[in-house]
């Protein structure tokens, strides 16, 4: 570390004057000084008296100034003014260097430049940048594949060693990052980086991966030996980018293991990155996957799963056993493609006890050929998942098919809606709210069941007997043809509208 006076000292034989009324900061950045300047305490800022005559309230901060004027303005912080003969840039130069030495930073940077650009390996790379910054480091693709590890061999932290050891993160520790907890970390795409501290003793920083905006994955640094602290930020900047870079880079090269080039390519599908199907058919000849006719998306989310549940990833090990699936995190759900020879044989006998036992639901897609719109379907179970409210059969899994119709509602003004409803059940709507009945209720129901008075009954819990009188009551007083086919098909449908009106506040409607 070095002070500010340490660096008066090199300079003492162009100093006019100085003055160091607070000497106990550490140093670790220097800049040059323009008028928008944001200043820090921990930073050395060069520039012209003139410019900081300029600047209000310039406190609590380190400068070097060349004399090119009389100082103005009384500042509170660290100062020393140089006569003008001075070039600024060597200035900042000389600075920047003694800044490097003094905490060994050069002879490290350098060394690692000199891995990236000469062996173009990211378990050599990732080593070395977690010895550079004196902490364990893991890095993974942006589905949570652990690409890279440190060697954690001497790491008390079953949590982060057991990591390693799997290969991947567990959908805990995804669900902490989408989650309130964290300011949704994971559906920010303006937060870079999250430091959790509630998995173990020792706290994590992940920071997300980018290269020409392109997201690409994660960096994960284990505050083990050394603590994070604005000294370390720009160290850890540097392995950042080295690491980005070198994921950029490698590109197809790290999709060797096995399902990796079909897992990437349903990942290039759910991003909307395969343009054509020329190239989605030149991919699907190098996977698996054109072994299947027929493929579903089935979509959980995690949002709110609480990462207490578990800390060794039990989930992902049971959905990892399920035969004929490809699963990855995307956005902040569990994607499962869920692959088929037939049409009708969906397999998810498996997913629903899963579900089950760990309490979760699940939006599932229409069963569909054409990987090319893979994207539209897995819209199709976040849209199932949406509106499951509406639906009378409950989960684990809801699917598409039976919420379809809702989903064309949503693309209707809500104000639009009552135009398309028979007037005699919006009749019957308006009298429920007035005079708290629930005729309309009981009306969907027995439309719902085929006209089943017993079916009716037995989902709403009340005799057959009360049903029948409800029914009658509703006919005459509302004037009902329940003989006739279609005006069945209309009293349901103005139905269905009404009960998705009730529910449209859970589904974001203008």
């Amino acid at each position: 570390m070095i002070s500010f006076s340490q660096i008066l000292s090199t300079l003492k034989d162009d100093c006019l004057s100085y003055e160091i009324p607070i000497d106990n900061i550490s140093i670790t950045a220097v800049r040059a000084i323009e008028k928008n300047t944001v200043f820090k305490s921990n930073t050395v800022y060069v520039g012209y008296v003139s410019t900081v005559n300029h600047i209000m309230n310039v406190n609590n901060t380190n400068l070097v100034l060349i004399s090119d004027e009389k100082l103005l303005n009384e500042i509170n912080c660290n100062y020393m003014i140089l006569n003008n003969l001075n070039n600024i840039y060597e200035i900042i130069k000389n600075i920047e260097l003694m800044i490097n030495e003094s905490e060994g930073w050069s002879n490290e940077s350098m060394n690692l430049f000199s891995i990236f650009l000469s062996d173009n390996n990211i378990d050599i790379l990732c080593q070395k940048c977690s010895q550079y910054i004196n902490n364990p480091i893991i890095i993974t693709d942006t589905s949570y594949n652990i690409i890279s590890y440190s060697n954690p061999h001497d790491i008390k932290d079953d949590v982060w060693k057991s990591g390693c050891k799997r290969g991947n993160l567990t959908y805990e520790f995804v669900s902490l990052l989408t989650g309130e907890n964290s300011n949704y970390f994971e559906t920010d795409g303006t937060r870079l980086s999250y430091i959790a501290d509630n998995i173990s003793e020792h706290r994590r920083k992940i920071s997300k991966c980018h290269m020409n905006n392109a997201f690409i994955g994660y960096i994960i640094i284990l505050e083990y030996y050394h603590p994070f602290n604005d000294e370390y930020n720009s160290k850890e900047e540097l392995i950042i980018s080295l690491i980005s870079k070198e994921i950029s880079l490698m590109g197809i090269s790290i999709t060797s293991s096995y399902k990796q080039q079909e897992l990437n390519l349903i990942s290039d599908l759910l991003h909307n990155k395969v343009t054509s199907k020329i190239i989605l058919n030149t991919r699907l000849e190098s996977t698996f996957l054109k072994e299947f006719n027929y493929y579903q998306i089935i979509s959980i989310n995690i949002i709110n799963y609480a990462f207490n549940n578990s800390r060794q990833g039990e989930l992902k090990n049971e959905l990892d056993l399920l035969n004929n699936v490809l699963i990855l995190v995307f956005e902040q759900n569990i994607v499962i493609v869920n692959l088929l020879k037939k049409r009708f044989n969906r397999n998810t006998d498996a997913i629903i006890e899963i579900l089950n036992k760990y309490g979760l639901t699940a939006g599932a897609s229409n069963i569909f050929a054409d990987l090319y719109n893979l994207h539209n379907y897995y819209l199709q179970s976040l849209n199932a998942l949406n509106f499951n409210a509406l639906i009378i059969q409950k989960g684990p899994i809801y699917n598409y098919q039976d919420i379809s119709f809702y989903n064309l509602l949503s693309n209707i003004r809500y104000n639009d809606l009552d135009s398309y409803c028979s007037q005699n059940i919006l009749d019957i709507y308006h009298d429920d709210i007035k005079n708290h009945t629930n005729n309309l209720d009981t009306l969907y129901n027995y439309l719902r069941f085929g006209k089943n008075v017993s079916k009716c009954a037995k989902h709403m819990f009340l005799h057959r007997n009360t049903i029948n009188y409800r029914i009658n009551s509703i006919v005459d007083n509302y004037d009902l043809n329940i003989d006739d086919s279609d005006s069945l098909f209309t009293y349901f449908i103005s139905a269905s509208i009404i009960r998705y009106k009730n529910c449209s506040n859970n589904f974001n409607q203008e």
